[in-house]
């Protein structure tokens, strides 16, 4: 159970990975009826909710009707719509053990309680009134207690998400799976040129690119970035810095100061905004760049741009945060640097743009992790999972890491 959008969705390669061996599971697809959607060709798809507060009974109708032996959640606070339906998501959970529907749970995003303060409500786009704090705690407590006391499984992506959930919320370790997001297999592309459609494709032309891939949001620690190359520009004068993604509505006066601030360093034909980009683009992109930077603040999840920097084998640049610090091992696939440092950041970028040696031994180690986490690996480590927890009703995965 999923939404399928945006291109690069993580369930999208789960399930083309689940899909490639069709005698392990039969899959049932339930995703939001997002029109999109229409157009995927997956096996057994049906669009079952619509993001408001009728989602819970929309998805538990379509359960009733299907009997499917194991429930599979991906969750996402915003997944199913705004707040109100990120509250009623334990309910879903509830009706479905009602009827004994053995449940698993995948959380993308993990928050430590230490972590939720007036810096975090900003850096979310949470207003900033009296007692918010507290309520954020107390409703996240609630859901991730809520999910770790009725799924039979709770699968995250990182030891360090696992450990939060222990730690935080009180999820026992026996009810709790690490599974990496996966890795897919790099393609072979003839031609890396982007059309000339887009307004800055000539920009990059004969230009070596250092490459952010990700939404264009406060916890991704761009204006960071863009002091970091602010400082190196002069030095390199044929790198650019490629912003490489879309802006989210709600964050979109964060996006028009950062464009601001480098139209007032003057440093619009060396730092390059692309917007939304197609599976084609960005893998083009990431095939091209000379490395990827991903100078976040907040690390509550694990992260997508980092898979496809280690599918193309590419040296990363990451902060020493959380899931960050875990998945970028620094001296082998990529250099770490402190949060919220551009003087660190941009040093690191001296040492990649500067080292060629240094590139190709990180871009080794990029491509030996890669290996390990294929998502072939992955679709097989899920499937133990729902073995498990058909034979065993409290769902015990150990041994799933």
């Amino acid at each position: 159970m999923t939404t399928l959008q945006p291109e690069t969705h993580y369930s999208r390669y789960l399930i083309q990975a689940l899909e490639e061996n069709p005698g392990a599971v039969n899959l049932l697809i339930y995703a939001d009826r997002n029109s999109k959607n229409l157009a995927l060709s997956y096996r057994n798809l049906k669009l079952v909710w619509t993001s408001n507060i009728i989602f819970p009974f929309q998805i538990f109708r379509q359960i009733l009707a299907d009997r499917p032996t194991v429930v599979h959640l991906q969750h996402e606070i915003n997944m199913y719509g705004g707040p109100l339906t990120a509250m009623l998501f334990p309910f879903l959970l509830f009706l479905l053990r009602v009827i004994r529907i053995n449940l698993i749970v995948t959380v993308h995003s993990v928050v430590p309680k230490e972590e939720i303060d007036r810096e975090f409500l900003y850096t979310f786009s949470w207003p900033l009134r009296i007692g918010l704090i507290t309520l954020v705690r107390l409703f996240l407590s609630i859901l991730y207690r809520s999910i770790g006391l009725l799924a039979n499984t709770t699968i995250v992506h990182s030891a360090f998400m696992a450990s939060i959930l222990k730690q935080d919320y009180g999820i026992p370790s026996e009810k709790i799976a690490v599974v990496p997001i996966g890795v897919p297999a790099p393609r072979l592309l003839v031609n890396t040129e982007i059309s000339t459609d887009r307004p800055w494709a000539n920009s990059i032309q004969q230009k070596k690119i250092i490459l952010y891939f990700g939404y264009i949001i406060r916890r991704k620690g761009l204006e960071y970035l863009i002091d970091a190359f602010d400082i190196i520009h002069s030095q390199f004068p044929d790198h650019v810095l490629l912003l490489a993604g879309g802006e989210l509505g709600y964050q979109s006066e964060y996006a028009t100061g950062l464009r601001q601030d480098v139209e007032r360093r003057g440093l619009n034909n060396h730092i390059i905004f692309t917007s939304f980009l197609d599976g084609d683009e960005i893998e083009k992109l990431y095939a091209r760049c000379e490395f990827v930077v991903l100078p976040y603040t907040y690390s509550i999840s694990s992260s997508l741009p980092l898979s496809f920097a280690l599918q193309y084998s590419k040296p990363i640049i990451a902060t020493r945060i959380g899931t960050m610090a875990e998945e970028v091992r620094d001296g082998v696939n990529g250099l770490l640097v402190p949060p919220r440092d551009a003087s660190a950041l941009a040093q690191a970028m001296i040492s990649l743009a500067s080292n060629r040696q240094l590139r190709e031994r990180l871009a080794n180690g990029a491509q030996q992790n890669a290996r390990e986490r294929t998502w072939s690996k992955v679709a097989d480590k899920t499937l133990q999972i729902y073995r498990l927890c058909i034979e065993n009703q409290e769902g015990d995965p150990r041994g799933i890491q």
